[in-house]
């Protein structure tokens, strides 16, 4: 069984974020992992997903107002099929059920070069809210990312539909 436990040592953060598979995706052109510096802010929230005390990935939220947060899924690709789902199911919960009552939305961007990330976000209830234009550099090009939110009603009405 799968739980939430927050990560506040920067190296176990660096250690999923560097994965390779999960740097390869994450890191835009230029981007080093010697150049990456880790801050840690009070008002940032790294929750690590464990099955007992192995850490198969995280979530990364961080305020983009007093209303809103900005999510990411990290997860480490020999762990996806597993806990994947069941990572994202428990996040939908955590943001109806413990989350702080002022925050009233979750708010995502995927760049459209990750077709499997945008699907896998739209399973929780995340609607399309437009593109964010000519924003990501990977491999040479730019492209643009899908922008999704999910309000706190859209979530309890996932959560009350499974």
């Amino acid at each position: 069984m799968i739980e939430f436990r927050p990560i506040e040592d920067g190296e176990e953060i660096k250690e999923i974020l560097f994965s390779p598979c999960l740097w390869e995706r994450i890191s835009e052109d230029g981007q080093t992992q010697e150049a990456f510096i880790f801050v840690n802010r009070p008002e940032y929230i790294w929750l690590g997903i464990y099955d007992g005390d192995l850490l198969v990935g995280m979530f990364f939220l961080h305020p983009l107002n007093s209303t809103s947060l900005q999510i990411h899924i990290h997860m480490l690709d020999e762990h996806r099929v597993k806990y994947a789902y069941d990572s994202g199911a428990m996040i939908i919960y955590w943001f109806v059920n413990q989350c702080h009552e002022t925050i009233n939305k979750l708010v995502a961007e995927i760049p459209v070069i990750y077709q499997d990330v945008y699907h896998f976000t739209q399973k929780f209830g995340f609607q399309n809210e437009g593109i964010n234009r000519d924003s990501y550099r990977k491999n040479g090009k730019i492209y643009s990312q899908y922008r999704l939110g999910l309000t706190r009603k859209e979530a309890k009405t996932w959560l009350q539909r499974q």
